[in-house]
């Protein structure tokens, strides 16, 4: 709430973010970029826009939120005894929601269709994994941040670049073959892959794509942590 304070409408800024974000894209993908409809599974475009926006707003939100949590608990850090890692999962946590809106948003229209499948109700397995995954990366770019101060300032265009090459706005199918060893080595194809499996596709999640996601999400819980707790005792001489 703290975040929208002062703000006419408060909390619905929520909401009213993201789906200004679906409608800008749908207009470019679907009216002037026709082939994106083609690719769209047998579903209006902003629907599958929305299984990619979900799961992306769950990262690039918290993500920037846990750049500055330690620089915002400055004057915590020489006063009381606190375990720092609390500050980015508060960070975390609290920015989650626009994407857990978004999801909601989502599933309430799938059920309304009809077009909800019985798969949908591994969606919260499928968010857990993803958040073990962020809060990993929240963990060690909290401490990069606070030792390299200008990769804060360039975090959004890394993020910028990182959505562009992951399929939020647009379909798998939609890439050229010799681009696709980007999903390879970006963990966000895996992710998103799954959104669309269990929401669109109605089918179980593949083996493989599980696996390498729990993967990532335990390589990344347990790095992230650990460049924490290397960097952590020079949070309060930094900040």
């Amino acid at each position: 709430k703290k975040q929208f304070s002062g703000s006419v409408l408060g909390l619905w800024w929520v909401i009213i973010k993201p789906l200004f974000l679906v409608g800008l894209y749908a207009f470019i993908f679907t009216v002037v970029f026709h082939p994106a409809q083609g690719a769209a599974q047998g579903q209006a475009y902003w629907i599958v826009l929305l299984t990619g926006l979900a799961p992306w707003l769950l990262l690039a939100e918290p993500l920037t939120a846990a750049s500055g949590a330690i620089a915002a608990n400055a004057p915590l850090l020489n006063k009381v005894v606190f375990p720092t890692e609390v500050f980015p999962v508060c960070r975390v946590l609290s920015a989650a929601t626009s994407g857990l809106a978004v999801l909601a948003v989502l599933m309430m229209v799938l059920a309304w269709k009809g077009a909800l499948g019985v798969w949908a109700w591994a969606m919260p397995v499928a968010v857990l994994v993803q958040m073990i995954y962020v809060m990993g990366l929240a963990w060690g770019l909290a401490a990069v941040c606070v030792t390299v101060p200008d990769f804060r300032q360039a975090l959004p265009f890394v993020l910028n670049i990182w959505m562009f090459a992951s399929p939020v706005v647009y379909m798998p199918a939609m890439v050229p073959e010799g681009w696709f060893w980007l999903g390879e080595i970006n963990p966000m194809w895996a992710v998103i892959g799954l959104y669309r499996s269990l929401l669109l596709e109605n089918a179980p999640p593949v083996v493989g794509q599980v696996a390498v996601l729990s993967v990532w999400a335990a390589v990344s819980f347990v790095g992230g942590y650990l460049v924490f707790l290397k960097r952590r005792a020079m949070f309060a001489d930094l900040v």
